[in-house]
């Protein structure tokens, strides 16, 4: 195995013992896992005690994970093929498909669904994410039917899955989100503030294009063409919503030298605020239909 630590390849090599692996993002844990896998399967080959695929239990904490782990497992089995004289790899990646790379409730459900006559069970069960899924679903159905117009405003911005999805991850938090009221509120004061700032920002921009200060040099000349085409620059910014294409072609490109950096970057930040404003503006409709579909 190369590219691999020391730390690492104890986690991978490692089977009769307990090991416990402590690492940040990016730092190659699946991997390590991956090879985990197929090390386990290798052994038990040299041992003469064969393993299959499917008696190895690997159990991350989403189904997007346990999805990737399993599909790079499938992979290094792929790669391995060429060399397979044996059949050995070939046997395993069938094994895989009834593979136990889950998560938690996934392979709870397995096991209860395996067994519901000795739990007591009734073997047509269902998890409750599942069951909360399925209201959710019948939920937007429902409304869309209805023409409800705050489910229409989000399925044809999130699509209906990405609605039933979002829906689903924000039940449980339901009543805290509720509990502040109006969720429109924050955006309405910022969309209000929009006329001062656009004030502020056109006063700077004039103050910067009649500074007369800069001697003679590119910076100078810059500035004088942004004099030249100041209204429009203004203009632009005053429109609703604001069109910086003027704004952009004579100020955008200009070089913060030492002697414009403060003015340059209190308009620019400014400049960025407003920007903002548009996703903000973009935002205040789906708020508000969001609070109307939790309520």
């Amino acid at each position: 195995m190369s590219n691999f630590t020391p730390q690492q390849l104890q986690a991978i090599t490692t089977i009769n013992n307990n090991v416990s692996v402590s690492a940040g993002a990016g730092s190659g844990k699946t991997r390590v896992l991956v090879e985990r896998f197929l090390h386990i399967l290798e052994a038990g080959k040299k041992a003469k005690k064969p393993i299959s695929a499917k008696e190895i239990l690997a159990i991350t904490f989403t189904r997007k994970a346990a999805g990737e782990m399993k599909e790079r497992v499938r992979s290094s089995m792929e790669a391995k093929l060429a060399g397979d004289m044996d059949g050995f790899w070939k046997e395993q990646l069938v094994e895989l498909e009834r593979g136990q790379i889950t998560t938690i409730h996934g392979f709870c459900n397995r096991l209860l669904k395996e067994n519901p006559v000795e739990l007591g069970l009734d073997p047509a069960f269902t998890l409750a994410e599942e069951y909360l899924q399925n209201c959710l679903i019948d939920f937007v159905r429902q409304g869309l039917k209805q023409q409800r117009t705050e489910l229409s405003l989000l399925t044809n911005a999130y699509g209906i899955n990405g609605t039933i999805s979002q829906l689903q991850s924000l039940v449980g938090q339901m009543d805290e989100v509720l509990a502040f009221g109006d969720l429109t509120k924050g955006y309405q004061k910022i969309l209000q503030d929009e006329p001062a700032a656009k004030a502020r920002l056109c006063s700077l921009v004039e103050a910067f294009a009649h500074r007369d200060d800069l001697g003679k040099n590119k910076t100078a000349e810059a500035v004088a063409l942004l004099k030249e085409n100041l209204q429009d620059v203004i203009s632009g910014i005053q429109k609703e919503p604001s069109d910086f294409t003027a704004y952009d072609t004579y100020l955008g490109k200009l070089r913060s030298t030492t002697k414009i950096k403060a003015q340059l970057e209190e308009i620019r930040s400014l400049k960025d605020s407003l920007l903002n404003l548009d996703v903000d503006r973009a935002a205040l409709p789906l708020v508000e239909a969001w609070q109307k579909v939790l309520q």
